[in-house]
C-alpha cells in the first residue's frame, strides 16, 4: 500500500488514504497508542483494538462502516476501510441543518444504533466525528457509524484505560454516568450522544458537558427525554427517538378545533393524558371529520403511545390499530417517515387482534412496496414466515383474495426490491397467491 495522505487522528490509531497496486484507494486505521504507557497497558489497548477489528467485520449493515481487509499480524496492525466523502462534524460545521436533510441523517445513524444494540453492543463514543458520510451506487449520500469503543452487555474487563481513548470533543457528547464508571455504558449512553447529536442539528443554546439539555422551543421535550441525568429516564431505544422526532416534524394546520387541537397537544406531550383520551381519538378517526384530521391524529402517535395503549386498553388500541392502518395505507409519506409507520403499524401487529393484525400487514406491504422502502419490505416478510399463527395467516390468505391481481404487483415488487421469494411466506399466504397470480 502506498500512503496518500492522513485523513485523521483519535482514539487509539490513525486513519490514512491508501492506494494498492491496482488502483484502488482505501483509508487504513492503524493501531497508535497513546505515549507512555505501561506495557500491560499496551497489552490491554492492542487486544482491544484487534476485538473491535473482529466485531465490527461482523456487522454487516449499510449504515455500519464495513471493514474491508485486516492485517492483525503486522507491528503495528491494521485495517481498511471504504473512503468516506466526510464525516458529519465535517458536514455540520458547513451547514448544521444539512440542507435540510438532517432528518435523513438522523434516521441512518438511529438504523446503525438500533442494528448494533440488538446485538447487546453499544457504540460508547457516537460523535459527529465518528459518524462518515458515503455515496452509494445509485449516488445516494448515506451515513454509517464508525471508531468503536465496542462493549459487549457480558463485558466485565473494563477499565479506567478506556477513557484514554477518547478523541477531543468527546466530552460534548458523553453520558454523565460514564465519567465514573465506563462499564455503566449501556443503550441510554447511546441515546444520550444521539440527544446531543440533535441538539448540535437542531439546537440554538449553547449545552453543558455531562448534562441534561434544557432548551425552550419545539425539540424541548425530546432533547430532555434523551439527555436526563438518570439514564433510565432517558428514551430506551434509538428508534423511539426517531419517532418522537417525526411528530415534531410535520405541517401546521390552521384551522383546528379547540378539541383536535387539544388531542394534538397530548400527543406532543405540550399537554397531560386524560383518562378519555384514546376514546376521544377513537372518536375522531370513526366520525365523519376531514381525512387531513384522520391523518394528522395518526401522523402524531408516536410508538411508545401506541405500545402503552395496547399493553393498558386493549380493546382501544384493536379499534384504533384497525383505523391507523386504514387512513395511513394508501398515503404517500417522505421514505423516512415510511420506516417510522412501519414500526407502529408493528406495534400494533404484536399485540392485537387478527382484524387489526391482517389491516397493519397489509398497511405495511402497500407503504413498502409503494415507496421502495426495504425496511419496511422486509418487516413485512418477517411477520408473514412460516412462523407466523396459522389463524393469522389465513386471514392475510383471505385478504389477498379479496384485494386479488393488485396484490401480485406488490408482491413481485417486493421480491424484486429485497431479493425475497414468495415461497417463503406461509404456506397459507403462497397458496392463494398462487391461486391469484397464475
Amino acid at each position: 500500500m502506498k500512503v496518500i495522505g492522513e485523513l485523521g487522528q483519535g482514539g487509539f490509531g490513525k486513519v490514512e488514504e491508501v492506494v494498492n497496486e491496482s488502483g484502488h484507494r482505501f483509508a487504513r486505521k492503524t493501531f497508535v497508542p497513546p505515549k507512555g504507557l505501561p506495557p500491560e497497558m499496551l497489552t490491554q489497548l492492542l487486544r482491544r483494538f484487534e476485538r473491535e477489528i473482529g466485531t465490527q467485520k461482523n456487522l454487516e449493515h449499510r449504515n455500519i462502516v464495513q471493514i474491508i481487509d485486516a492485517d492483525l499480524s503486522s507491528n503495528p496492525p491494521s485495517y481498511l476501510m471504504p473512503i468516506a466523502v466526510a464525516s458529519l462534524a465535517d458536514d455540520i460545521a458547513e451547514d448544521h441543518q444539512l440542507g435540510g436533510n438532517q432528518f435523513s441523517a438522523i434516521r441512518d445513524i438511529v438504523l446503525g444504533l438500533e442494528y448494533m444494540h440488538g446485538m447487546d453492543f453499544f457504540h460508547r463514543d457516537l460523535k459527529p466525528q465518528n459518524i462518515l458520510r458515503f455515496i452509494d451506487e445509485n449516488n445516494d449520500h448515506f451515513y454509517a457509524l464508525s471508531d468503536f469503543g465496542l462493549v459487549a452487555t457480558n463485558e466485565t474487563g473494563i477499565t479506567s484505560l478506556t477513557a484514554t481513548g477518547m478523541g477531543k470533543g468527546t466530552d460534548h457528547y458523553t453520558a454523565p454516568e460514564m465519567t465514573t464508571n465506563m462499564r455503566q455504558a449501556g443503550v441510554a449512553s447511546d441515546i444520550y450522544s444521539l440527544g446531543c447529536i440533535i441538539h448540535d442539528l437542531f439546537g440554538t443554546d449553547e449545552r453543558v458537558p455531562f448534562h441534561q439539555i434544557n432548551e425552550s422551543g419545539p425539540f424541548s421535550a425530546l432533547l430532555r427525554g434523551c439527555t436526563r441525568d438518570n439514564p433510565e429516564d432517558r428514551f430506551k431505544s434509538a428508534s423511539t427517538v426517531l419517532d418522537v422526532l417525526w411528530t415534531i416534524d410535520q405541517e401546521e394546520v390552521s384551522d383546528r378545533s379547540v378539541e383536535h387541537q387539544r388531542l394534538i397537544d397530548v400527543m406532543s406531550n405540550r399537554e397531560e393524558a386524560y383518562p378519555e383520551f384514546w376514546s376521544d381519538v377513537l372518536d375522531v378517526l370513526q366520525s365523519s371529520a376531514s381525512f387531513k384530521d384522520k391523518l394528522e391524529l395518526c401522523r402524531n402517535m408516536d410508538l411508545q403511545s401506541i405500545v402503552t395503549l395496547c399493553e393498558t386498553e386493549l380493546v382501544k388500541a384493536n379499534a384504533v390499530g384497525e383505523q391507523f392502518g386504514q387512513i395511513i395505507r394508501d398515503r404517500q409519506f417522505s421514505f423516512d417517515f415510511c420506516d417510522v409507520l412501519a414500526n407502529r403499524l408493528e406495534a400494533f401487529v404484536i399485540n392485537c387482534e387478527l382484524t387489526t393484525k391482517a389491516e397493519c400487514l397489509l398497511a405495511m406491504l402497500r407503504i413498502g412496496t409503494s415507496h421502495n422502502r426495504w425496511y419496511v419490505e422486509e418487516k413485512f416478510v418477517n411477520h408473514c414466515s412460516p412462523d407466523m399463527d396459522d389463524g393469522l395467516a389465513n386471514r392475510m390468505a383471505v385478504e389477498f383474495l379479496r384485494i386479488d391481481k393488485a396484490i401480485c404487483d406488490q408482491i413481485s415488487h417486493l421480491e424484486r426490491s429485497i431479493s425475497f421469494d414468495r415461497r417463503n411466506f406461509h404456506p397459507k399466504i403462497t397458496k392463494a397467491l398462487q391461486r391469484i397470480c397464475n
